[in-house]
Protein backbone atom coordinates (compact mmCIF):
# COMPACT_ATOMS: atom_id res chain seq x y z
CA UNK A 1 0.00 0.00 0.00
CA UNK A 2 2.86 2.38 0.70
CA UNK A 3 4.13 2.32 -2.88
CA UNK A 4 0.67 3.17 -4.26
CA UNK A 5 0.26 5.97 -1.70
CA UNK A 6 3.69 7.31 -2.61
CA UNK A 7 2.88 7.04 -6.31
CA UNK A 8 -0.44 8.83 -5.80
CA UNK A 9 1.30 11.65 -3.92
CA UNK A 10 3.86 11.96 -6.71
CA UNK A 11 1.08 12.09 -9.32
CA UNK A 12 -0.76 14.78 -7.34
CA UNK A 13 2.44 16.81 -6.93
CA UNK A 14 3.14 16.49 -10.65
CA UNK A 15 -0.42 17.57 -11.44
CA UNK A 16 -0.09 20.65 -9.18
CA UNK A 17 3.21 21.61 -10.82
CA UNK A 18 1.80 21.24 -14.33
CA UNK A 19 -1.35 23.14 -13.42
CA UNK A 20 0.75 25.92 -11.94
CA UNK A 21 2.96 26.06 -15.02
CA UNK A 22 -0.07 26.18 -17.30
CA UNK A 23 -1.63 28.99 -15.28
CA UNK A 24 1.64 30.93 -15.34
CA UNK A 25 1.96 30.49 -19.11
CA UNK A 26 -1.63 31.69 -19.54
CA UNK A 27 -0.96 34.78 -17.38
CA UNK A 28 2.20 35.53 -19.39
CA UNK A 29 0.31 35.16 -22.66
CA UNK A 30 -2.47 37.49 -21.45
CA UNK A 31 0.10 40.04 -20.28
CA UNK A 32 1.81 39.91 -23.68
CA UNK A 33 -1.50 40.32 -25.47
CA UNK A 34 -2.36 43.31 -23.29
CA UNK A 35 1.03 44.89 -23.99
CA UNK A 36 0.59 44.36 -27.73
CA UNK A 37 -2.87 45.92 -27.54
CA UNK A 38 -1.51 48.95 -25.67
CA UNK A 39 1.27 49.40 -28.23
CA UNK A 40 -1.21 49.20 -31.10
CA UNK A 41 -3.48 51.70 -29.43
CA UNK A 42 -0.53 54.07 -28.94
CA UNK A 43 0.53 53.59 -32.57
CA UNK A 44 -3.03 54.14 -33.85
CA UNK A 45 -3.40 57.29 -31.77
CA UNK A 46 -0.15 58.77 -33.06
CA UNK A 47 -0.97 57.71 -36.59
CA UNK A 48 -4.31 59.52 -36.39
CA UNK A 49 -2.56 62.65 -35.12
CA UNK A 50 -0.01 62.43 -37.94
CA UNK A 51 -2.70 61.99 -40.61
CA UNK A 52 -4.71 64.91 -39.26
CA UNK A 53 -1.61 67.14 -39.08
CA UNK A 54 -0.53 66.24 -42.61
CA UNK A 55 -4.04 66.79 -43.91
CA UNK A 56 -4.20 70.26 -42.37
CA UNK A 57 -0.75 71.10 -43.71
CA UNK A 58 -1.64 69.92 -47.22
CA UNK A 59 -4.74 72.11 -47.30
CA UNK A 60 -2.62 75.14 -46.36
CA UNK A 61 0.04 74.14 -48.90
CA UNK A 62 -2.55 74.02 -51.66
CA UNK A 63 -3.59 77.59 -50.93
CA UNK A 64 0.04 78.71 -50.88
CA UNK A 65 0.76 76.89 -54.15
CA UNK A 66 -2.22 78.52 -55.83
CA UNK A 67 -0.90 81.97 -54.85
CA UNK A 68 2.68 81.14 -55.91
CA UNK A 69 1.52 79.84 -59.29
CA UNK A 70 0.25 83.31 -60.04
CA UNK A 71 2.91 85.44 -58.35
CA UNK A 72 6.20 83.44 -58.50
CA UNK A 73 6.28 80.38 -60.80
CA UNK A 74 9.90 79.54 -59.89
CA UNK A 75 9.06 79.39 -56.16
CA UNK A 76 5.98 77.36 -57.07
CA UNK A 77 8.20 74.62 -58.57
CA UNK A 78 10.25 74.34 -55.35
CA UNK A 79 7.19 74.41 -53.08
CA UNK A 80 5.34 71.94 -55.30
CA UNK A 81 8.19 69.41 -54.84
CA UNK A 82 7.84 69.77 -51.04
CA UNK A 83 4.07 69.45 -51.38
CA UNK A 84 4.44 66.23 -53.38
CA UNK A 85 6.78 64.82 -50.71
CA UNK A 86 4.28 65.62 -47.94
CA UNK A 87 1.49 64.17 -50.07
CA UNK A 88 3.48 60.91 -50.29
CA UNK A 89 3.91 60.90 -46.50
CA UNK A 90 0.19 61.49 -46.08
CA UNK A 91 -0.67 58.62 -48.43
CA UNK A 92 1.72 56.30 -46.55
CA UNK A 93 0.14 57.26 -43.22
CA UNK A 94 -3.37 56.67 -44.58
CA UNK A 95 -2.26 53.31 -45.95
CA UNK A 96 -0.78 52.39 -42.55
CA UNK A 97 -4.10 53.35 -40.93
CA UNK A 98 -5.96 51.10 -43.34
CA UNK A 99 -3.58 48.19 -42.73
CA UNK A 100 -3.99 48.61 -38.97
CA UNK A 101 -7.78 48.67 -39.31
CA UNK A 102 -7.69 45.55 -41.52
CA UNK A 103 -5.45 43.75 -39.03
CA UNK A 104 -7.78 44.62 -36.15
CA UNK A 105 -10.78 43.39 -38.15
CA UNK A 106 -9.06 40.08 -38.92
CA UNK A 107 -8.10 39.61 -35.27
CA UNK A 108 -11.64 40.37 -34.12
CA UNK A 109 -13.02 37.87 -36.62
CA UNK A 110 -10.55 35.23 -35.42
CA UNK A 111 -11.51 35.92 -31.80
CA UNK A 112 -15.17 35.58 -32.76
CA UNK A 113 -14.52 32.21 -34.44
CA UNK A 114 -12.65 30.98 -31.34
CA UNK A 115 -15.43 32.19 -29.06
CA UNK A 116 -18.05 30.41 -31.17
CA UNK A 117 -16.01 27.19 -31.04
CA UNK A 118 -15.72 27.49 -27.26
CA UNK A 119 -19.47 28.06 -26.97
CA UNK A 120 -20.19 25.02 -29.16
CA UNK A 121 -17.89 22.91 -26.98
CA UNK A 122 -19.53 24.20 -23.80
CA UNK A 123 -22.96 23.42 -25.22
CA UNK A 124 -21.80 19.91 -26.17
CA UNK A 125 -20.50 19.42 -22.61
CA UNK A 126 -23.80 20.58 -21.07
CA UNK A 127 -25.97 18.61 -23.50
CA UNK A 128 -24.26 15.27 -24.17
CA UNK A 129 -27.47 14.01 -25.79
CA UNK A 130 -26.74 16.45 -28.63
CA UNK A 131 -23.90 14.22 -29.74
CA UNK A 132 -26.65 12.41 -31.64
CA UNK A 133 -27.16 14.63 -34.73
CA UNK A 134 -30.86 13.73 -35.00
CA UNK A 135 -31.56 14.75 -31.41
CA UNK A 136 -29.53 17.93 -31.83
CA UNK A 137 -31.31 18.93 -35.04
CA UNK A 138 -34.78 18.19 -33.68
CA UNK A 139 -34.21 20.15 -30.47
CA UNK A 140 -32.45 22.99 -32.26
CA UNK A 141 -35.40 23.35 -34.63
CA UNK A 142 -37.84 23.29 -31.69
CA UNK A 143 -35.80 25.91 -29.84
CA UNK A 144 -35.63 28.04 -32.98
CA UNK A 145 -39.38 27.84 -33.49
CA UNK A 146 -40.00 28.63 -29.83
CA UNK A 147 -37.77 31.71 -30.03
CA UNK A 148 -39.44 32.84 -33.27
CA UNK A 149 -42.81 32.49 -31.51
CA UNK A 150 -41.44 34.69 -28.72
CA UNK A 151 -40.60 37.48 -31.19
CA UNK A 152 -37.03 36.76 -32.22
CA UNK A 153 -36.10 37.41 -35.85
CA UNK A 154 -34.29 34.87 -38.03
CA UNK A 155 -31.16 37.03 -38.19
CA UNK A 156 -31.11 37.20 -34.38
CA UNK A 157 -31.28 33.41 -34.19
CA UNK A 158 -28.40 33.15 -36.65
CA UNK A 159 -26.26 35.16 -34.21
CA UNK A 160 -27.26 33.19 -31.10
CA UNK A 161 -24.13 31.29 -30.04
CA UNK A 162 -23.97 31.82 -26.27
CA UNK A 163 -24.45 28.36 -24.81
CA UNK A 164 -26.04 29.79 -21.67
CA UNK A 165 -28.77 31.55 -23.64
CA UNK A 166 -29.38 28.42 -25.67
CA UNK A 167 -29.69 26.34 -22.50
CA UNK A 168 -32.20 28.79 -21.04
CA UNK A 169 -34.17 28.82 -24.31
CA UNK A 170 -34.13 25.01 -24.37
CA UNK A 171 -35.42 24.82 -20.81
CA UNK A 172 -38.16 27.35 -21.58
CA UNK A 173 -39.14 25.47 -24.74
CA UNK A 174 -39.26 22.16 -22.86
CA UNK A 175 -41.31 23.74 -20.08
CA UNK A 176 -43.82 25.07 -22.62
CA UNK A 177 -44.04 21.62 -24.18
CA UNK A 178 -44.60 20.11 -20.74
CA UNK A 179 -47.35 22.62 -19.89
CA UNK A 180 -49.09 21.96 -23.22
CA UNK A 181 -48.88 18.20 -22.65
CA UNK A 182 -50.37 18.61 -19.16
CA UNK A 183 -53.17 20.79 -20.52
CA UNK A 184 -53.93 18.28 -23.25
CA UNK A 185 -54.09 15.46 -20.64
CA UNK A 186 -56.57 17.48 -18.59
CA UNK A 187 -58.71 18.06 -21.67
CA UNK A 188 -58.83 14.32 -22.38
Amino acid sequence: ELPTLKRQQMLEADYRVKTSETAEAKRNHQAQQQLIQQERSYYASHLNTLVHGLQTQLIGDQQTLAQLAQSDPAAWVAENAKFQQRMGQYQQAVQAQQQLANQQTLEQEAEQVEWRKAEATALQDKLPEWKDPKVKQAEAESIGQYLLDQGYANDELAELFDHRALLVARDAMKWRQHVKAQASLKDK
